[in-house]
């Protein structure tokens, strides 16, 4: 850069030597006009790239906690399906071993009466050798034991409409 130093031309602000008829250096200047420049007063509007990625992240975000909200209703079926198996028996009768197989008996009679097929008539109750009685109406099935007297009881007996085993004292 090739500039004229004047012997008068000194820059106004900082003293330095300036080209002839300019009254401040390049560097003053530069702070001159840049103390000139607003502020910015509103932040200024975001690119719209920038606009459709935080969309996209925020729809993300939304999807994630729909799910987590699914999987935390859905978890007490998850603990019930692992939860074990219906008991022999419901209530407080004090029943003993050959009761309790008949009653189980009675559970696979009453799968096979939901599951609408008929029947397994070779079934025997333990403690009489005698099978099922097993009686058809309209709608219904029952499976009844053929002496509940010997199981201390009056009636033990399943149907497709009540399919816990029902005891009868």
């Amino acid at each position: 850069m090739n500039m004229e130093i004047d012997s008068q031309g000194t820059c106004r602000q900082c003293g330095n030597p300036v080209e002839t008829g300019r009254t401040y250096c390049a560097q003053c200047m530069v702070e001159q006009v840049e103390k000139n420049i607003p502020e910015p007063s509103a932040p200024l509007p975001r690119p719209p790239e920038e606009q459709k990625a935080r969309k996209g992240r925020l729809l993300r975000l939304l999807i994630l906690l729909a799910c987590l909200a699914i999987i935390g209703f859905r978890i007490p079926a998850l603990f019930a399906a692992f939860a074990p198996g219906q008991p022999l028996r419901q209530g407080t009768h004090q029943t003993d071993t050959k009761t309790d197989q008949c009653i189980d008996n009675l559970w696979r009679l009453a799968r096979t009466l939901q599951d609408r097929q008929e029947p397994d008539e070779t079934i025997v109750c333990p403690a009489s050798g005698r099978a099922y009685v097993i009686t058809r109406s309209e709608n219904n099935i029952t499976a009844r034991c053929p002496n509940p007297g010997l199981h201390g009881v009056d009636q033990i007996s399943v149907n497709t409409n009540s399919p816990l085993p029902e005891v009868k004292p």
